[in-house]
């Protein structure tokens, strides 16, 4: 028992301090959208969520993923199989439908506490749009990240999930921020 609780501290702790770092990069990141922020603080209300939805993408992927190669159902290699095309193609749904569920919550609410939003279609605009953008290198890391770990022989649950989401929170602020500024928002 407690060479396993050690095994995983050794494989956890380097990435968690990484980790821990990165993430001040996500603040910075937050510091690029001030003028989108001030202009329209009901996207500032979407960063959250979606932060949120990237780190589930992520966990729901890389988990999925090691258990396909635990199982010896797909092998690390990045190769079109189909458990992996059905995977993307969940992913890719519940990315619509909970971008566009989140974008009525934040339009909503932001309404509901009197705060300036932009009109419903262009959040849900930002809102998809963002998502997507996310969508897109979160599946493929965390699939990266996934094989990475199982090549070396790591325990993807210790490695996989610090990584992801500190880099899904990265992203998601930046998707937002990349979202409205490609639909002229500010």
């Amino acid at each position: 028992m407690a060479a396993i609780f050690w095994r995983v501290v050794k494989e956890s702790l380097p990435t968690l301090m990484l980790a821990t770092l990165a993430q001040m990069a996500t603040g910075v990141a937050l510091n690029f959208g001030v003028e989108i922020w001030i202009a329209l603080p009901a996207l500032l209300v979407l960063v959250p969520p979606i932060n949120d939805l990237g780190n589930d993408i992520a966990c729901v992927v890389s988990s999925k993923v090691t258990t396909l190669l635990a199982l010896g159902l797909i092998r690390p290699e990045m190769k079109a199989e189909e458990s992996l095309r059905s995977l993307l193609a969940a992913v890719a749904l519940v990315v619509v439908f909970s971008t566009t569920f989140l974008a009525f919550f934040s339009f909503f609410f932001t309404g509901l506490m009197r705060i300036r939003s932009a009109a419903l279609h262009i959040v849900v605009a930002v809102c998809l749009m963002a998502g997507l953008m996310l969508m897109v290198p979160v599946v493929t890391l965390s699939i990266l990240t996934a094989f990475v770990a199982w090549r070396l022989g790591l325990d993807p649950d210790n490695v996989t999930i610090p990584i992801l989401t500190t880099v899904s929170d990265l992203l998601g602020v930046l998707c937002v921020i990349a979202a409205a500024k490609v639909l002229m928002l500010v």
